[in-house]
């Protein structure tokens, strides 16, 4: 996972990448990755800042079909941060710019899906997955900007020691919006229902070292608030 202060920064070194939007919405509300790639615009209400999550995209060999999402708490309404609500209404200007250039050329089906292809098909989730790992592993923390990193032993440069952020896969970028949240005191059950999960109890058990800092933190806040002889 990505840590409150990995995330930021990747974010920061990724925008003007194609991969950007993606990324963005991946990690801020924690959509699986055939959540996103199977969103379409009139699931997205860029004025009001949320999205409904109806159905996911699935690819089986070169086909890539809609399937309904499997459980009623998988299909949910999510309110955007308003930093993604921004990044979508860029996001869709720009492909209308290309959907203008590729002319003929776009694919009809194209029309209504959120990520697409230069050309207007849905994105295969693999070569999202592919060229995400790459954008983690060019995305260094720490060390001198000047250095180029020539020398990496078990993800950190032997020259200047930054380390580069490691190769996670898409659903990792669910984990770390969850631990982010969890972490910054929103209710388990409030990110049970961004996640789509079916029973509270899948985000206690996954997340259950998360909640256990913050269990910590309260029994601090307790003994600053209330100790007495202090």
């Amino acid at each position: 996972m990505l840590s409150p202060d990995e995330a930021p920064v990747f974010l920061s070194r990724i925008q003007g990448t194609r991969l950007a939007p993606i990324i963005t919405i991946g990690l801020s509300v924690g959509l699986r990755l055939g959540e996103v790639l199977g969103l379409q615009w009139p699931q997205v209400d860029l004025d009001g800042g949320v999205i409904r999550v109806e159905r996911g995209l699935e690819t089986i060999g070169r086909d890539r079909s809609l399937v309904a999402l499997k459980s009623k708490e998988s299909r949910r309404t999510i309110h955007l941060p308003d930093f993604v609500r921004v990044a979508l209404v860029q996001h869709r200007q720009h492909q209308r710019e290309r959907q203008l250039l590729a002319g003929g050329k776009w694919r009809a089906e194209g029309a209504s899906f959120v990520f697409t292809t230069r050309d207007g098909r849905p994105l295969d989730g693999c070569g999202v997955t592919r060229d995400l790992k790459r954008l983690l592993t060019q995305t260094w923390i720490g060390g001198r900007q000047e250095c180029k990193h020539p020398r990496v032993v078990n993800r950190q440069c032997a020259d200047c020691h930054a380390e580069h952020l490691p190769a996670l896969s898409f659903h990792a970028l669910r984990h770390s919006c969850a631990s982010i949240l969890l972490a910054q005191g929103v209710p388990v059950r409030d990110v049970a229902e961004i996640l789509g999960h079916s029973d509270v109890r899948l985000t206690l058990s996954t997340y259950a070292h998360v909640i256990e800092a913050g269990r910590s933190r309260a029994a601090g806040v307790m003994n600053r608030v209330l100790q007495i002889g202090a």
